[in-house]
């Protein structure tokens, strides 16, 4: 479990800074310098698994745009862009980092905040559904993209391809960084009985989270939050990460107003590239 998570914080941890030193753009990939600009493939979907020979056609002097599209606030379906350098060995096996499908013996590199990806099993739920293997493409226990069974907690595209009564729904706001849709319980307030509310969870680590419906009002310090009234304190700190992405995180408070006399608020924090997890905003 440890080597899975190191393997996936090193991925997002490095696309998260990447994309935060490229000014937060909102896309899912950029142009990154010179090594995107030398990438030798087609950028045509998929040109990958064509006719042999003429995915190496040189191609860097074609603006390619395919490579920002996104479905479903997954993972960029195109790999053509991808600013990771190509390899000269062999193709590697699924979990291997990878610059292009041709670097990995499935022939499917799935691309990450478009800054470098991994080999994988599938890249989108729909390839998961075609080949019969199962619903949904997630981030699986060996640390690379696999089909599953649609269960609650694991990512998707669409509620097609969760298992049952689960839905599909966004957890929290990642900006297009990194897959943000979940397989849940619920999607809103809707979803969910009288008194309840649709409250997200949401496994920075791991990356797996869902929607569940709990009481209102029943949430703890450090949760993960909306709104206020999800929480005990009442207070739904803000946790900002270099201006780019926030997170609602359950806290004591949000100003020094909200402490007792002599007292001041140490706002609530995301620790997303060191791994500390969140911690809601506490009065000292």
């Amino acid at each position: 479990m440890l080597r899975i998570q190191s393997k996936l914080s090193i991925v997002f941890s490095t696309s998260l800074a990447l994309a935060l030193g490229a000014c937060g753009s909102d896309s899912g990939t950029s142009d990154s310098g010179d090594e995107s600009s030398e990438s030798a493939s087609s950028g045509e979907g998929e040109a990958g698994t064509g006719e042999g020979e003429a995915s190496t056609t040189t191609s860097a002097t074609t603006e390619d745009t395919s490579a920002s599209e996104t479905t479903g606030g997954f993972v960029p379906t195109d790999t053509s862009d991808s600013a990771t350098t190509a390899g000269t060995g062999e193709p590697g096996p699924n979990g291997s980092m990878c610059g292009n499908d041709d670097e990995c013996t499935s022939m499917i590199c799935v691309d990450v905040a478009g800054f470098t990806g991994l080999c994988s099993e599938c890249r989108t739920d729909q390839d998961c559904m075609d080949s019969g293997e199962g619903l949904n493409c997630s981030i699986g226990a060996n640390g690379y993209f696999e089909c599953g069974s649609g269960m609650a907690g694991t990512m998707c595209m669409s509620s097609d391809a969760c298992d049952g009564d689960l839905v599909c729904a966004q957890v929290i706001d990642l900006g297009g960084l990194f897959n943000d849709q979940f397989c849940s319980e619920c999607e809103d307030d809707d979803g969910c009985e009288a008194g309840e509310q649709c409250v997200p969870s949401y496994d920075l680590q791991n990356f797996t989270g869902e929607r569940v419906c709990a009481e209102a009002g029943s949430l703890e310090q450090d949760a993960l939050c909306d709104t206020g009234d999800q929480c005990m304190s009442g207070i739904c700190g803000t946790a900002d990460v270099m201006g780019f992405l926030q997170f609602g995180i359950c806290s004591e408070c949000e100003s020094d107003g909200d402490c007792d006399a002599g007292q001041t608020c140490t706002p609530a924090s995301a620790d997303v590239l060191g791994g500390g997890g969140l911690a809601g905003g506490t009065c000292g």
